[in-house]
């Protein structure tokens, strides 16, 4: 061990004499930190506490406040966190976070307050930010909105309502709506809308609804309720009982309702649609027969019927039987007029027969009490 300090002395004096020599003095600088004589060179600068945050905005919410603000130079500083500290004339309140914003709740209802910001930081703490301005807190729950009207749909309804005068002092952040009957309690729907639909109503109950707004602070009042309603969805489809030919090219279609479910069925809706290239056709009518126009000649069709009321459209029918649309049939011919004691004898040829409307026998027809001739093949 003694040999050894020898040694390194002789080597540090051998440097020192070596280094009085310009031309040598960086070789000798690695060799003497190779042998571990010389340290490397220290930081130029050490980490130090951050900066204070600046920007500090604080935003009421109910009893919360959420505090906003620019972090401040870290200056090197390692577990860097942020404490909020407000204070005013209610209970003081503080928070801890990782970042911008940070929430501090628990405070006093009605009460104003300023809010400080700190960072946090291995290398200690930095100075408090300068104060936020002064932010008053929400009083009491928001008033009672008014109900403005109700709109029935298929075991639903909608309710539409306007916001209240008196928001308690603090943005309201949505509303709830409430439908309850004597045997049935759906749950309330909410939302920020001014307009909410609540459904899986049962079809026949009588049903009045209510609605509240809600801020930071709580639910306010509930409404006053809406006009009582019974629960309905669209009818039940009706059932065709029979379709008659009509000349010329119509179909009298007869059926009978389904149920209204709970709302007055408000006209029907028949249509005709062909099997074999027909157009189809469709007529409406309150009630039952209802008559189908325009059909194509000759053609075979089938006949369906849907009602409607407030809430919407049936399932359509059950089919009719197919019927072919009737036509009138065509011009027959006259063949020869033969004149007799104040009439006259006119023989034709009629018109090809149909399935639907088959034409008049083709006997000769004898007009009396013709007065004179007249042009021929007509009788006056």
């Amino acid at each position: 061990m003694s040999k050894s300090r020898n040694v390194m002395a002789a080597t540090a004096q051998n440097v020192t004499t070596t280094l009085r020599r310009p031309k040598l003095r960086g070789v000798v600088a690695l060799a003497a930190l190779a042998v571990g004589l010389v340290g490397p060179a220290l930081p130029a600068h050490a980490a130090a506490a951050p900066d204070a945050p600046t920007a500090v905005v604080a935003t009421p919410s109910g009893t919360s406040l959420s505090v906003a603000f620019t972090p401040g130079s870290t200056n090197g500083a390692s577990g860097v966190s942020y404490a909020v500290d407000c204070t005013g004339t209610g209970p003081a309140g503080s928070a801890s976070g990782s970042g911008s914003p940070i929430v501090v709740s628990g405070l006093g209802k009605g009460q104003t307050y300023t809010c400080t910001v700190t960072a946090q930081s291995d290398e200690g703490p930095s100075a408090a930010s300068d104060p936020s301005d002064p932010e008053q807190l929400a009083t009491t729950a928001p008033g009672a909105p008014s109900i403005d009207g109700i709109t029935l749909g298929s075991s639903s309804v909608t309710v539409d309502f306007s916001a209240p005068a008196d928001n308690g002092g603090d943005a309201i952040t949505g509303y709830a709506v409430t439908c309850d009957s004597a045997g049935d309690h759906p749950a309330p729907v909410s939302g920020a809308g001014m307009s909410l639909t609540v459904g899986s109503l049962v079809t026949g109950d009588s049903y009045t609804c209510t609605v509240h707004a809600t801020n930071g602070v709580g639910d306010g009042s509930e409404s006053a309720p809406s006009e009582s309603f019974v629960a309905a969805t669209a009818p039940g489809a009706p059932s065709v009982t029979s379709v008659t030919q009509i000349n010329p090219n119509s179909l009298r279609v007869a059926f009978t309702p389904g149920s209204d479910n709970n709302d007055p069925i408000t006209g029907y809706r028949v249509t005709c649609t062909s099997s074999n290239g027909g157009i189809t056709r469709t007529k409406s009518g309150g009630d039952s027969p209802i008559t189908v126009t325009n059909l194509s000649n000759a053609k075979t069709y089938t006949c369906k019927v849907v009602a409607s009321n407030s809430i919407g459209n049936s399932p359509a029918s059950n089919a009719s039987d197919a019927k072919p649309a009737a036509v009138l049939p065509g011009q027959p011919s006259i063949t020869s007029a033969t004149r007799g004691s104040n009439s006259v004898r006119v023989a034709f040829t009629p018109t090809s027969r149909t399935r639907n409307a088959p034409s008049a026998a083709s006997a000769p027809a004898t007009r009396k009490n013709a007065a004179e001739d007249r042009s021929p093949g007509t009788c006056r």
